[in-house]
């Protein structure tokens, strides 16, 4: 099959399964992997996959490239991006790959990449470089599968991280996928209730992308939350470390608000800190940060470059919109949806509130969800650059953030207009105080993205909200 060099993204590689990439390139990108860790002297390597239909099959093409370098590799099995990190500590392999598209559509498969505890800053450019040229270096490593109990001591490290929790009423939704086999059990021996919806592993995921940041996930949540009578209702993506939620009443709240929690609880026990969050996220962020006597600091979309200006500014805790979340004092600092869930019941148990009345107490946007509107990958970029220009002349006057595609804020809100690194995607989005106002900014972006002939609108997600 011949390489489609799309497939090497800003901080992983991802694709087409079986017609972007298949088990043969994944060998070459574990012998190009391999041949980088090689070269910063790297000789071990975790490697793990999720549950979609070809994860299994590139997990093992992996491996074998890996060792034919000379890396030795301890095999995990099917397990979670999370669990995969920490198993760089466990079994002391600074290098890592997970098989995974994360949260993508069921035909989408890929890797992440890691070079060192935590670290995921792969160069995706150098691994290209490599697997084009097949300069790889030679060897034959060593193979250990992993022992089962590896699960149950990494819930065990979790859980004596966190305070002790009252006993929780929640629903867990993994999309069918891989975090369904891991996360209600985590919670359970957490001393909390667990309903189970999704939770059966299928790779196909029948009921639908397994993305907590999807408008149709959190309303089937909301809904079984209200039915349940439980306290909270957590929704995952396929490889377990991005999270969703939705409060005790069936309230829906992306995850700038669950950062703006999280920010919230730090703060209470290091007023000052610094919190990294990236430029995708709602003003209420912010506020947030700033009633906290905290240090908000924005930052470019993506797990791989949030995590590294988040140790550079010495920073407790930073996130993402995407539901990526990082814990730099009291864990490795790497993102865990689990950790993460726990971290949420913790500062719960703490307040002796119901999530709703925490949220209530925080300024109040009307924002979209995450919209993305089909755009392929070579374009993006040029449509990107010919939208800054528009908006730039539009709301002159206003402050502008270019970090990250462009960003307006308003006093009441904020626009945004960025491509995605992992998709053929622009990802815009938008809010205000009011939904007048709110309802204007959204026909203003409708009629720009209508103007760009390059997007294509049956391919995306949250669309809807434009109707």
């Amino acid at each position: 099959m011949e390489i489609n060099p799309q497939i090497f993204r800003g901080y992983d590689i991802r694709g087409i399964a079986e017609k972007d990439m298949d088990a043969d390139t994944m060998e070459l990108i574990g012998r190009a992997h391999g041949t980088y860790l090689k070269s910063i002297n790297v000789n071990k390597c975790v490697v793990g996959s999720d549950n979609r239909l070809t994860s299994e099959e590139y997990r093992k093409a992996v491996i074998d490239g890996l060792m034919k370098t000379g890396l030795d590799v301890v095999d995990l099995g099917l397990t979670l991006t999370s669990i995969t990190y920490w198993a760089q500590y466990h079994f002391q392999a600074k290098g890592c790959v997970m098989v995974t598209a994360s949260h993508n559509p069921a035909e989408y498969n890929g890797v992440k990449l890691g070079r060192n505890y935590s670290d995921t800053s792969t160069p995706i450019s150098e691994i290209k470089r490599i697997v084009l040229q097949k300069n790889f270096a030679e060897g034959k490593g060593k193979l250990t599968k992993a022992p089962a109990r590896y699960i149950q001591i990494y819930n065990q490290d979790l859980l004596k991280r966190i305070g002790k929790l009252k006993k929780f009423k929640i629903v867990i939704d993994a999309s069918n996928g891989a975090a369904g086999k891991f996360m209600p059990e985590i919670f359970r021996q957490a001393g909390s209730e667990v309903i189970e919806q999704n939770c059966e592993l299928d790779g196909n995921f029948p009921n639908g992308t397994p993305d907590p940041t999807e408008n149709y996930v959190a309303k089937r949540l909301a809904e079984r939350v209200i039915k349940e009578g439980a306290d909270i209702g957590f929704s995952f993506d396929a490889d377990g470390d991005r999270i969703g939620l939705v409060d005790e009443k069936g309230n829906i709240f992306w995850n700038d608000v669950l950062l703006a929690i999280l920010a919230d609880a730090v703060l209470t026990k290091k007023p000052g800190a610094k919190i990294v969050y990236n430029a995708y996220c709602s003003k209420v962020v912010d506020d947030v940060v700033r009633r906290g006597k905290g240090e908000p600091i924005m930052w470019l979309t993506g797990d791989v470059y949030i995590k590294e200006k988040a140790r550079k500014e010495k920073a407790p805790f930073a996130g993402e919109f995407s539901g990526h979340f990082f814990f730099l004092d009291d864990f490795y600092g790497h993102d865990d949806g689990a950790f993460c869930g726990l971290k949420v019941l913790e500062y719960l148990t703490e307040k002796n509130q119901p999530l709703s009345k925490i949220i209530a107490s925080y300024p109040k946007y009307v924002s979209s969800p995450e919209i993305k509107i089909g755009c392929p990958d070579e374009k993006k970029a040029d449509v990107i650059n010919r939208m800054v220009t528009i908006l730039k002349k539009d709301f002159a006057g206003n402050w502008f953030n270019e970090a990250d595609g462009i960003r307006v804020d308003f006093p009441d809100g904020m626009l945004m207009m960025r491509m995605s690194q992992n998709g053929p995607y622009l990802t815009p989005r938008f809010e205000a105080k009011t939904q007048k106002i709110y309802d204007e900014r959204r026909k203003y972006m409708k009629d720009l993205l209508e103007s760009f002939s390059e997007l294509d609108w049956s391919k995306g997600s949250n669309l809807e909200e434009f109707e």
